[in-house]
């Protein structure tokens, strides 16, 4: 078990309130007009790590990281896509690049995971995708692979496909992404400026309709009214914070 010098409830009280914090953000950054980009997290306010960021804040400050994506917004419930990220726009089964896999929270599906950890390498573009099209992306890759000009003996191949489950805004059972999505974002890979990552996120955020919005606004009711109606993000999330502090000290100096 894991010691945290909390009690269950003050450590649910911590969770609550982060939980809180996250959901307003996504109502936030949900509810932009159309006619805006869609702002990075650091811009809100949400600082991630200790080390100063890239000049473009993002994976492509990397020399040679390409990044691609295919967005599919169609009728009134399919909100999905699938990203590539290439770590050079070579053929990388012939000129693989070191990789280990690390799990912070292994409740997820990632394809090819277990090679990696065992040689140290990586030999595919890496996808992201819907939790239900992992398989379908997965074999997209292989066939791409297998096509490649110097890859007419392989005989194996191994895949690096990683998810995420996006079935608040879209059909996930009906699984949209086909071969096609994948060589396209894989092809379409960009590295430096040209590879903006709010450009996926913005076309499907501009694209949510009305129900969408609204049922995510009757989530966050449930959870606490008062925090919808607060404007200023970065304010809401640090009285979160200063409210859960607040009320641990109170809850030790009782028991003192």
């Amino acid at each position: 078990m894991i010691q945290t010098g909390l009690t269950r409830r003050e450590f649910g009280l911590l969770l609550g309130g982060t939980l809180r914090a996250l959901l307003v953000l996504m109502m936030v950054t949900t509810s932009f007009s159309q006619n805006r980009e869609r702002p990075r997290a650091r811009e809100l306010g949400v600082i991630v790590g200790v080390l100063p960021p890239g000049p473009l804040n993002s994976i492509t400050d990397v020399a040679g990281v390409a990044v691609g994506h295919t967005t599919i917004v169609r009728g009134n419930d399919v909100r999905t896509g699938v990203t590539a990220i290439l770590p050079h726009t070579r053929n990388l089964f012939r000129e693989k690049v070191r990789g280990a896999v690390f799990v912070g929270n292994a409740f997820g599906k990632l394809t090819g995971s277990t090679q990696v950890n065992e040689l140290g390498e990586i030999e595919t573009p890496i996808l992201l995708t819907s939790t239900l099209a992992v398989p379908r992306v997965a074999d997209a890759v292989i066939d791409y692979m297998l096509a490649l000009p110097g890859n007419e003996d392989v005989r194996s191949i191994n895949p690096l496909v990683g998810e995420t489950n996006d079935a608040t805004l879209n059909d996930i059972r009906g699984r949209h992404i086909t071969s096609a999505d994948v060589v396209n974002a894989i092809k379409n890979a960009m590295s430096g400026a040209n590879a903006s990552p709010t450009r996926s996120a913005s076309a499907i955020a501009r694209s949510l309709k009305t129900r969408s919005a609204s049922a995510i606004a009757r989530s966050l009711k449930r959870i606490d009214r008062r925090y919808i109606e607060s404007r200023d993000i970065t304010a809401t999330a640090a009285s979160f914070s200063a409210g859960c502090d607040d009320e641990l000290l109170a809850r030790k100096r009782r028991r003192v």
